[in-house]
């Protein structure tokens, strides 16, 4: 191989692997990372039940996902603290919109007082170990909405 020759491989060679590693990039699964504002009041049976936290919700393309969530609970004017974590396992079919999720496990920090009964009896999509299902939608830019099959969920900014 001349020169000339040599010189063109090469150049086919690194064209061949910026095309891979841009392919990669930008069409491979990467880990989706959302925070959202969350604030809810619930009124049922004469019963007041606000929620203010923030919610930190990451997908992972190894089909786990975590949230964790911060804030404080007010139930019959007491006031709970919220520090918890939800590890979720998911799948998703190819031409599906919706993951099914399935919450495997959780971790409370020590200043987390709030009832688990409590908190996910009003706020929480499912329990420990029952499937639900989820669907992220791009709202415009950074903007997404988390729903599932018969409510919205909350909606976040991807960082």
């Amino acid at each position: 191989m001349n020169k000339r020759g040599f010189v063109f491989f090469q150049i086919t060679v690194v064209l061949i692997a910026v095309f891979f590693l841009c392919t990669y990039y930008f069409f491979v699964d990467r880990t989706f990372t959302c925070v959202a504002d969350v604030n809810f009041i619930v009124n049922k049976n004469n019963e007041s039940i606000k929620l203010d936290s923030d919610y930190d919700f990451v997908l992972k393309p190894n089909n786990k996902a975590t949230m964790h969530i911060n804030g404080t609970l007010i139930f019959n004017d007491k006031r709970y603290e919220l520090n918890r974590t939800y590890f979720i396992e998911y799948t998703r079919k190819h031409n599906s919109l919706y993951y099914e999720m399935l919450i495997v496990n959780k971790d409370k920090h020590k200043l987390d007082n709030t009832p688990d009964e409590l908190f996910e009896a009003y706020f929480m999509a499912q329990n420990i170990s029952i499937p639900f299902y989820l669907k992220v939608s791009k709202i415009r830019n950074n903007l997404y909405l988390t729903e599932g099959l018969k409510r919205t969920y909350f909606t976040c900014l991807r960082s």
